[in-house]
């Protein structure tokens, strides 16, 4: 993955939440394109601007999975939710690799009260040797079960992802599987 997609700006893993930020440093990204444009616009909370950059990139080169994870993140930003589940859609269509989208999508899906729909999506992509070994896609699939009150299988996950790299979105699973069972001395 790309670094900048590795955290999420604020501090926390985003294997715990989900990328938050859009993807930089790839091919495509020239300086003042619009790829660049929209990412400057981004981290800058100019949803609109970056949703508008992203859209010219996507124009430029409609076969872009990064770029359209970018607008379908922005698209969230921008509380447009069931245009950013399209365009993590399209992104998978796309390269159905593409951790990035594959993640957001499936916490999206959480969020909106899709769990089993969430749940489904990672249990596909676990299944996957090219994203098996990804610890984000466990977290996230700690992150469902857990949601989804499957707190065995939570915990399954958010330890196979501790045992693939000491990845603290891993912990967070773990914890919280553990407060959700009442064990608050283990979450600490």
């Amino acid at each position: 993955l790309p670094a900048a997609v590795r955290e999420d700006g604020l501090g926390r893993s985003a294997s715990a939440e989900g990328h938050r930020n859009p993807t930089v440093g790839r091919r495509g990204a020239s300086p003042g394109g619009p790829l660049a444009e929209g990412v400057e616009a981004f981290h800058a909370g100019r949803w609109q601007q970056a949703a508008d950059a992203f859209r010219a990139a996507l124009r430029r080169d409609p076969d872009d999975a990064d770029a359209q994870f970018d607008l379908a993140l922005t698209e969230e930003r921008l509380g447009a939710t069931d245009r950013a589940r399209s365009g993590y859609e399209a992104a998978l269509r796309l390269d159905p690799e593409h951790l990035p989208s594959l993640v957001n999508l499936a916490r999206l899906e959480r969020q909106t009260g899709r769990a089993e729909r969430a749940a489904q999506l990672l249990d596909a992509a676990s299944r996957r040797p090219e994203l098996a070994s990804e610890p984000g896609l466990w977290v996230q699939l700690s992150m469902t079960e857990r949601v989804a009150g499957n707190l065995e299988d939570a915990e399954k996950a958010a330890r196979h992802a501790l045992s693939l790299r000491r990845d603290p979105g891993a912990y967070e699973a773990l914890a919280l599987v553990s407060t959700a069972r009442g064990q608050h001395r283990e979450a600490e």
